[in-house]
């Protein structure tokens, strides 16, 4: 989107203490293409479902130190790598917020690399797993996983706030929304990017 990396820039710039500026996905969905007078269709897309707060490289933006701190990522892992980044940058707290603005649109077609929600969904739970067996283990007698901080907020105004919520974010599935989620036609394979949080969440 337009002015994505000047908002997110400008909020690197003005708060010394956040590493990480996230934001909204606004996934979109391909549709049959129209012809438009050419033996290549224009593909079109058409949106599905609010605007979601994602684990997702594309809508967010770093500063280069927090890689020293955090780590790089798992090349072992195929599906849900950046959510397992993100988790272990949350577990060290480092400082994050969500602009509430749309940071990345996420086109979703048949070449998709997690459009198997079989094997993306195997591959967010193992980051899950993981992250909690690194929870339990933080403490002098293991148990209950330590808490994630909450996620906080930043709005147009360069105002911070958090957002009341039931559930632990990283749970919170797009399924959890009160729009309707189609179902996916017969063989097809449903998708979110990269698990994203429920519109509630957002």
């Amino acid at each position: 989107p337009a002015h994505k990396l000047q908002h997110q820039l400008q909020v690197l710039r003005d708060r010394p203490e956040v590493d990480i500026v996230n934001g909204y996905v606004q996934l979109l969905q391909a549709v049959e293409p129209q012809s438009n007078g050419t033996d290549q269709p224009m593909r079109q897309f058409e949106q599905r479902f609010a605007p979601m707060v994602s684990f997702n490289l594309g809508s967010a933006l770093f500063r280069r130190s927090v890689f020293d701190r955090v780590g790089y990522f798992d090349a072992q892992r195929i599906h849900s790598e950046d959510v397992d980044w993100f988790m272990r940058a949350r577990e060290l707290g480092v400082g994050m917020v969500v602009l509430e603005e749309v940071t990345l649109l996420y086109r979703k077609h048949d070449s998709n690399l997690t459009r198997d929600r079989q094997e993306n969904m195997r591959g967010f739970l193992d980051a899950l797993r993981k992250s909690i067996h690194r929870r339990q283990h933080t403490q002098e007698t293991p148990g209950a996983p330590v808490a994630l901080p909450q996620l906080t907020y930043i709005n147009t105004a360069g105002e911070l706030h958090q957002k009341d919520s039931h559930l632990p974010a990283v749970l919170t599935q797009a399924r959890t929304a009160e729009t309707p989620i189609p179902k996916p036609a017969e063989g097809d394979a449903e998708e979110s990017p990269s698990h994203p949080l429920s519109p509630k969440e957002a």
